[in-house]
């Protein structure tokens, strides 16, 4: 009977010392970049690599040789993990502002060399943060993903840790549609308030006309009716 308690003891501590080596290998892998920058740049799809030249970027495939020269706004390597899917390229945004960068996020065609959406947020990093915000593609292709990761800072100048996760579409110029709509909404609404209100000026001045025409009757004037009553 110890000797079977024993096994079982042995058995239930193997099984939890496996099951802990699994979640800590997720873990890892969960937080590892999603295309970790090497000597020669970003190794992208397994296939490519992103590498700076000059003032662009050249991506290289790696099977046939063949070299693209890219211009990618924004685009920082240093912060930044990008993502791959064929002809579609995702990528963090970092715009300078001021000694702070705002982060957003960019699709981009790498078959006709031109951003298809972006979309900045209030989201901001310093070059001394060693935060890393990393880009991925949905395995339908239909979207690119970018987690960032920076702080958000208030109208006092505090600022704390903050991640955002932004989807943009590979459709071209899908976000700036969307952003047009919003602003029509709201202008529709804006001139439907100030009909209103002109609507409502003009109520209220047609009844000060209507209380202004109107005249008083002197106690004389009523007195010559009356008589012409009497008289008739």
């Amino acid at each position: 009977m110890a000797r079977l308690l024993a096994l079982l003891f042995a058995v239930l501590a193997s099984s939890a010392q496996a099951e802990e080596a699994a979640l800590t290998a997720a873990t890892q892998l969960a937080s590892e970049p999603a295309n970790p920058a090497t000597a020669d740049g970003f190794a992208l799809d397994g296939n490519h690599l992103l590498k700076p030249e000059g003032l662009g970027w050249l991506l290289l495939d790696t099977r046939s040789g063949e070299e693209k020269h890219l211009i990618l706004p924004a685009f920082h390597p240093d912060h930044s993990r990008p993502a791959m899917a064929g002809d579609k390229l995702a990528y963090v945004s970092y715009t300078k502002k001021g000694e702070q960068s705002q982060l957003g996020c960019i699709t981009f065609d790498l078959a006709k060399g031109k951003v298809l959406n972006r979309r900045d947020t209030d989201l901001t990093t310093t070059p001394d943060s060693d935060a890393v915000s990393i880009a991925r593609i949905g395995e339908d292709g239909q979207q690119g993903t970018c987690a960032l990761r920076g702080q958000r800072c208030g109208h006092g100048g505090n600022c704390a840790k903050a991640n955002e996760d932004v989807s943009l579409s590979f459709v071209p110029l899908e976000e700036a549609r969307r952003g047009l709509k919003g602003k029509k909404g709201s202008k529709g609404s804006a001139r439907s308030s100030k009909s209103g209100s002109k609507h409502g000026k003009g109520k209220a001045a047609h009844s000060s006309h209507g209380a202004k025409s109107g005249k008083k009757v002197s106690p004389s004037t009523k007195r010559h009716a009356t008589r012409k009553v009497r008289h008739s």
